[in-house]
């Protein structure tokens, strides 16, 4: 008899775990889909207000694009996946590179009586493209970084190279490879007094 309920028992146990799997999983598909359409929702929002959105610009020298075969729309991805590139000119040897904050990567907060839901973004941690950086500085890796498996900033030499090259700063952001954000939505009870 005891034999049969500790089998019983074994089988609940399994049987639960199966129920409770197969249930989370359709409570993470629900929650990707109601993610998905929040995050739609707040691009809407954004989209309307576009014109208010985050911009910024950018100096680049003609000797970066000579030397990495780079167009300046090429570049613009490359180097900000998360914003538009709203326009650019020509000014002398450089082109100025105006970038407007992409719809889809905006903040966006709905509030109602009962819940607040925030969408944030979250950018990575850029990479550094040495390739395109020793093709326009010569021998700029060796003095700023050291190998390891890839390269890797060496802040003691970076420091030296920026006290003797101040714009090294500058030229450095040319060279940095930024992936797209990642948005992030929360919701949270919103207590009443």
């Amino acid at each position: 008899m005891k034999q049969n309920q500790n089998q019983s028992q074994k089988y609940d146990l399994f049987s639960d775990f199966y129920r409770v799997d197969k249930l989370l999983k359709k409570i993470k598909d629900k929650r990707e889909e109601l993610r998905g359409a929040i995050l739609d929702e707040a691009t809407i929002s954004n989209l309307q207000e576009y014109y208010n959105s985050p911009t910024k610009s950018l100096r680049i020298p003609k000797s970066y694009f000579d030397a990495t075969g780079h167009t300046v729309p090429e570049f613009a991805e490359l180097r900000y996946p998360g914003w538009d590139l709203n326009s650019y000119t020509q000014e002398g040897d450089d082109a100025i590179l105006i970038f407007k904050k992409k719809a889809k990567y905006g903040s966006f907060t709905h509030t109602s009586s009962k819940f607040r839901t925030t969408v944030i973004s979250s950018e990575p941690t850029p990479l550094i493209d040495w390739e395109t950086l020793e093709k326009e500085f010569p021998g700029m890796t060796d003095r700023i970084a050291q190998p390891i498996i890839t390269y890797e900033i060496n802040e003691d030499k970076f420091n030296r190279e920026l006290d003797e090259n101040p714009e090294l700063t500058e030229i450095m952001q040319r060279h940095i490879i930024s992936k797209a954000p990642i948005m992030k939505v929360s919701s949270k009870e919103i207590k009443s007094e």
